[in-house]
């Protein structure tokens, strides 16, 4: 993966419904956790939020209150 090559020491910690591993997952050599808790548990240095939008506030209030730096890649809130 594009991202393994920029950065091949880094731990990527991927929060996935149902904790889902598929090909992506295993070419990153990312743990892949279920929740939010867990993937907090792993004390990220950032956070990328890639999620649908209908889920952001829920996503990043927990990340903003543990003064974890995010990127949110989609419109943090809805109409």
């Amino acid at each position: 993966s594009s991202l393994r090559a920029l950065e091949p020491a880094t731990a990527f910690v991927l929060l996935r419904t149902g904790g889902r591993v598929d090909e992506y997952t295993t070419g990153l050599g990312a743990t892949v956790v279920s929740t939010l808790d867990a993937a907090l548990d792993s004390r990220p240095d950032l956070a990328v939020v890639a999620s649908p939008s209908d889920r952001h506030v829920a996503q990043i209030t927990p990340l903003l209150r543990a003064g974890i730096p995010l990127y949110v890649e989609k419109p943090v809130a809805i109409d």
